[in-house]
Formats: C-alpha cells, sequence, structure tokens
C-alpha cells in the first residue's frame, strides 16, 4: 500500500485546495483590505494554494510552512465562527481543513 501513499497525498492537496476555495470564494469575491476576516481568508486560500505547489518541490519547506498556516487559519476561522458545536458543518469542516494542514506540517512531502 505504500505505492499509492503519493496517490493520497495529491488527493489530499487537491480536494483541500477545492474545499477552501469553496468556503472563501464568496469572501474572496467581495474582497477588502479594510476587513481582517477578507485579509485572512485570502491568507487561506493562498496557503491552500501553496500546499498544492510544494508538491512539486523536492524540499518539504513549502509543504510545511502552508500546512501549519492552514492549520492555524483553519483555527482561527473556526473560532471566528464563534459556535464551538462539532456538529456544526462549518466549525466540523474548519476542523477537518486544519487537521489536513497539520498532517502536511509533519509529514512534509512524504
Amino acid at each position: 500500500m505504500k505505492s499509492i501513499s503519493p496517490l493520497a497525498a495529491w488527493i489530499l492537496r487537491i480536494s483541500l485546495l477545492i474545499v477552501v476555495v469553496s468556503h472563501m470564494f464568496p469572501v474572496l469575491n467581495n474582497f477588502s483590505f479594510a476587513s481582517i476576516n477578507d485579509i485572512f481568508s485570502a491568507a487561506f486560500a493562498l496557503s491552500a494554494l501553496l500546499l498544492v505547489v510544494g508538491g512539486f518541490v523536492k524540499k518539504n519547506t513549502l509543504t510545511m510552512l502552508s500546512g501549519v498556516l492552514l492549520m492555524l487559519l483553519a483555527g482561527w476561522h473556526a473560532y471566528a465562527g464563534g459556535e464551538f458545536n462539532i456538529l456544526n458543518l462549518p466549525f466540523a469542516s474548519y476542523l477537518l481543513m486544519g487537521a489536513v494542514g497539520f498532517h502536511f506540517f509533519v509529514n512534509g512531502n512524504k
């Protein structure tokens, strides 16, 4: 099963990018530098994009930095949502995005 591990990592990267963009698109569509939420949303989307780009780079640094940024920004978005109920779909999705970010922070491009 170790031979399909890179495929699983790429599926995680691409799926995370799609989910982050779908979450952040309404915010980024009306982007304003005056709103900290908009800036964090743009950083979140950029981190997901850099996670995909990091998969093409030989060194782990970009992947690991993107992973930690995704983890921290997902935590901030979950906190900013204000509803700490695991059955709340936005909270649960940010929790999952943060877990995927943590995975890439710990494992890099493995």
